[in-house]
Order: C-alpha cells, then structure tokens, then sequence
C-alpha cells in the first residue's frame, strides 16, 4: 500500500470541486465545452486511479493513470484549440472604430 499525502488531497479535492465545477458549466456555452469537459473527467479519473494502484494491480491502473493524463491532455488541448479558434474569428468579425 504506497501513495503519498499530495495524492489523498489530489483526490479529497477532485471530489469536491468536480460537482461545483459541473454545476458552474451546465449553463455554459463555449465552443471546445464538451472537449473541456471530457478532458477535466480523464484528469479526475487518473487522480482516482493513481490513489486505487497503491492498493491493487499497481502495473495495470499505473498504465491506466497515465493514459487517462494523457487523454486528458490531448482533449484539453483540442478544447482550448476550439475556444481560441472561436475568439479569433469573433475578433475579425468585430466592428473597429
């Protein structure tokens, strides 16, 4: 049974924050929302997995946390991608004295 305390408060927070943040975007729209999202949830689910491996298949959820980071990541990047591709185009469109 290993992990270390920043682990246990990665996860304390994780499972506080997450409803508040769900609760603080449901009524949201931006473009990458969804992208965000699913990239806030593999990030979560990693900090859940990487608490689980100290107490059981540490080889198979050590692999699992790190493609959760990674997917994380990836869709993270793609929703921020979005968001700015957005802005940009809201910029050009706009009217300038």
């Amino acid at each position: 049974m290993t992990y270390s305390e920043s682990e246990i408060i990665n996860l304390f927070l994780v499972l506080v924050l997450s409803p508040m943040l769900a609760v603080g975007l449901r009524e949201l729209r931006f473009p990458g929302k969804v992208w965000s999202e699913i990239g806030f949830s593999a990030i979560a689910l990693g900090l859940v997995v990487t608490v689980l491996e100290g107490f059981v298949f540490p080889d198979a959820l050590n692999l699992v946390e790190h493609a959760c980071y990674a997917a994380g990541g990836i869709c993270g990047a793609v929703g921020a991608y979005l968001l700015a591709k957005d802005a940009r185009r809201a910029y050009r469109g706009a009217e300038r004295p």
